[in-house]
């Protein structure tokens, strides 16, 4: 993998973009996404810092040592490859996140809603569409931020349910703005609290393994299941890149399983996505209503220079 910037001294570690085929470009707006996991021929990122002058970036490490955002661009592009092998990514992946002091002296994890949204034009900027995002507060004010930019941008935003539940609705996933995705595992939310199947677009299995071969980890949740959701969506963003975000969930659903559960002798039904049968009835569905057009050529020498030009740094 190389992460491309105007830092001098970087080389590939990998084969790189191809030639010939425009890019999949993905924003990632998360916890220190600085690198794709394992070896991703033709994948390529770009990571940016937003958080407030003075502050910690701060760091969210999963039990296996990578850092959150990590795990959830590397889900990302995983997912995507079951439905495209061979298109090149360039993921821009931007940290809005800062370690803030609390009353009590001690610190937490937090968003910075300006600085989030000041990431969405640059990523903009440079192609992307979709976004994933990790993003998940009670304040609605605090998300509208992030999602009236990103309404004006013409950007779709993916976004992660509650893993917890029994809080009531969380943004930007309760947002009709947004792709909403919560994870269906058995031990989650949704199996506990049937007032999210009412607010929430999809379901999906959040579970992913992460670490070196000595030791894994299996990592669950929201953020992980909205992140194999957005590779759904970007693959029918690559085919019909004006489509709304309305639509989009339409063409989605088209793949997706009516699923039911019983939740405190409620009966709740939800869209769920996720596996070969859904992955190829998507597949199937695109085909037929988006046939591929020959895209523009993209040369590794042009989008080199315009991301030195634009001023980004690599890892």
């Amino acid at each position: 993998m190389l992460a491309l910037g105007a830092a001098a001294g970087m080389a590939s570690a990998q084969p790189s973009l191809a030639q010939d085929v425009e890019p999949l470009k993905v924003g990632v707006l998360d916890v220190a996404a600085k690198r794709v996991i394992g070896a991703r021929d033709g994948v390529d990122l770009v990571y940016k810092e937003f958080t407030a002058e003075g502050r910690d970036p701060g760091r969210w490490k999963t039990p296996a040592g990578p850092d959150h955002g990590e795990v959830v661009a590397s889900t990302f592009v995983e997912q995507f490859r079951r439905l495209d092998r061979k298109r090149p990514m360039v993921i821009y992946a931007a940290n809005a996140f800062s370690m803030k002091k609390k009353d009590d002296g001690s610190t937490a994890l937090s968003m910075d809603y300006e600085k989030a949204r000041e990431a969405l034009p640059w990523m903009k900027a440079n192609g992307v569409r979709v976004v994933v995002t990790a993003f998940n507060t009670k304040s609605k004010p605090g998300s509208d931020l992030l999602m009236d930019e990103a309404e004006k941008l013409g950007m779709i935003v993916f976004a992660g349910g509650s893993n917890t539940g029994g809080a009531g609705k969380v943004f930007p996933a309760a947002d009709p703005r947004s792709v909403s995705v919560v994870d269906s595992g058995p031990d989650m939310a949704l199996r506990k609290d049937a007032s999210i199947a009412s607010w929430i677009d999809f379901a999906m299995d959040g579970t992913v393994v992460t670490g070196s071969r000595d030791e894994r980890s299996r990592e669950v949740g929201s953020s992980y299941a909205s992140a194999k959701a957005a590779a759904y969506g970007s693959y029918v963003v690559s085919r019909q890149p004006d489509i709304c975000v309305s639509d989009l969930k339409k063409v989605m659903q088209v793949a997706a399983r009516p699923v039911s559960y019983t939740i405190g002798g409620q009966s709740v039904q939800v869209r769920e996505i996720g596996g070969h049968e859904v992955d190829a009835a998507l597949v199937a569905h695109v085909s037929v209503s988006f046939p591929r057009q020959a895209p523009p050529p993209a040369t590794r020498t042009a989008m080199l220079g315009a991301i030195a030009s634009s001023g980004m740094s690599g890892r």
